[in-house]
């Protein structure tokens, strides 16, 4: 197990989540597998909002801050965010 996280946006999250996992392509995920999903944002329709996220977690540069977004399910500074499992997410 390692001590990473991988954040990221995308209108698949089941491809994405698969690619990660599975590519033959060595990558700085391949590297690391198994990943696992630990939150999941619905950001809607609206590219800008998710890719703001992303940027905004990044920024952060802090894994506390990334577990405290995992065990919460928010972040405080997109409070209209709902965080769904994988499983909800249309294929």
């Amino acid at each position: 197990m390692h001590d990473l996280f991988y954040i990221g946006h995308t209108q698949n999250p089941h491809r994405r989540f698969h690619e990660h996992n599975n590519s033959d392509l060595y990558s700085f995920t391949a590297k690391y597998r198994p990943w696992d999903m630990a939150v999941l944002f619905e950001c809607g329709p609206d590219k800008s909002v998710a890719t703001a996220l992303e940027k905004h977690i990044k920024q952060q540069k802090s894994k506390e801050y990334i577990r405290k977004i995992i065990i919460e399910k928010s972040v405080v500074s997109f409070p209209i965010l709902k965080a769904i499992t994988l499983s909800e997410v249309e294929v």
